[in-house]
């Protein structure tokens, strides 16, 4: 069998996750706690690049030798990124995001725009040769996973919404971006203890099925594991391997808007690589793949997201050094790299850099991965366990 290794991969993706898709949302997100993924005004799953590892050959998967490189693609960025434009040749695998989940477990919801661009969408991924996915759920629309695969009967009523979904639109497989079971995002999300128990049930149950089995099953996950009964990270969750081809942890979103210290509005950054040493810990990449790995999940079945945009604070110059809140607009990479340098450059001690910072004209405070940062990660990830970690925190804005 040929050696895997994990891979980070820069994503096209711009703002799957930071930016909440149209559907639906509370009228008011939950405080965030940890980290845990991409997020919004509350963190949630955004656009990010994907990382990779060689996911084991089974029924619907990539071959065992082949590194995944995947992105996700979102149809309310397609003015600015359309189909035509996406760099097919540097992916494996495409995920159209998002199919939203319902109050009925046998329908599955797809705006009027994403009716329109998935059929395209898989018809140029497959004349590409890389495999097109589905993901179901994100920030807004995982308000009722619990529901769906709450009861045996809504199971199979959710297990055949989805099968029928993806024999309609062709598509090779289902990514699950379920935010997240037993710990929402929103307030108005349904919640049970049993969500993680029930959730893989119900992945089980579609394993089993004749179609299902030939669909490639992955995750978007949080920077710790799926929660158990008790509230707190499983120690053990090798099961999930069993039904998943890969899983996608977002490791971005960490601070942002939402995050303070005593009332205080943060900024630190996005994706950090490391923060063991940090005296306001709240995840990293590095954290990330040790806890899912020291919990049974496979390293060669990890796929390390990283971001592929930035935020952006707005501030006064009399004001820059003291505490304030953070507006926390969104600003994606593209017009972030553009941004002339002002009073500096901040990076992390070597060979570590986990975040950029720039300040613009007195006004406006930036906080992203460059290309320089994005490069650790992925040799961080190749490297998983190896390689010499220093650690960053959060500077107050």
């Amino acid at each position: 069998m040929l050696s895997r290794q994990l891979l980070a991969a820069l994503l096209f993706s711009l703002g799957v996750l930071a930016a909440p898709a149209p559907g639906h949302q509370c009228p008011a997100p939950t405080a965030q706690s940890d980290p845990t993924t991409a997020q919004t005004n509350s963190p949630s799953t955004t656009s990010s690049s994907a990382s990779a590892s060689s996911p084991s050959a089974t029924s619907g998967s990539l071959e065992s030798d082949e590194l995944v490189r995947a992105a996700w693609y979102t149809p309310w960025k397609a003015n600015t990124l359309p189909l035509e434009k996406v760099s097919w040749s540097k992916y494996n695998v495409m995920t159209f995001a998002f199919a939203l989940t319902t109050n009925e477990p046998s329908v599955l919801e797809l705006d009027a725009q994403s009716k329109q661009l998935l059929p395209e969408f898989v018809e140029q991924a497959k004349a590409n040769g890389v495999k097109a996915l589905l993901s179901i759920g994100g920030y807004t629309g995982s308000k009722y996973f619990s529901t769906a695969v709450g009861t045996p009967q809504n199971r199979t009523a959710f297990l055949k919404a989805i099968v029928d979904i993806a024999t309609q639109y062709e598509l090779d497989g289902i990514d699950f971006d379920w935010e997240f079971p037993y710990k929402p995002l929103l307030s108005c999300n349904v919640i049970s203890k049993d969500d993680t128990a029930n959730f893989l049930e119900f992945l089980r149950e579609l394993k089993k099925d004749e179609r299902g089995a030939n669909l490639t099953l992955t995750a978007a996950v949080p920077i710790k594991p799926f929660l158990g009964i008790d509230g707190n990270p499983l120690s053990n969750v090798s099961a999930f391997a069993e039904v998943f081809d890969y899983i996608a942890i977002m490791a971005y979103d960490v601070w942002g808007p939402w995050s303070t210290d005593t009332g205080v509005g943060l900024v630190g950054p996005n994706a950090p690589q490391e923060d063991q040493c940090s005296p306001s810990p709240k995840g990293s990449a590095q954290s990330a793949l040790d806890d899912w790995t020291e919990a049974g999940f496979p390293e060669d079945r990890i796929v390390l997201g990283v971001p592929s945009y930035g935020r952006a604070y707005s501030v006064t110059p009399s004001e820059a050094q003291k505490l304030s809140f953070a507006t926390g607009k969104l600003t994606e990479y593209p017009e972030f790299v553009s941004i002339p340098l002002g009073q500096g450059k901040n990076l992390g001690p070597p060979p570590m850099i986990p975040a950029v910072s720039r300040y613009r004209a007195g006004m406006v405070f930036t906080t992203s991965e460059d290309s320089s940062a994005l490069d650790i990660l992925i040799v961080m990830a190749r490297q998983h366990r190896e390689w010499p970690m220093h650690s960053t925190s959060a500077a107050k804005q």
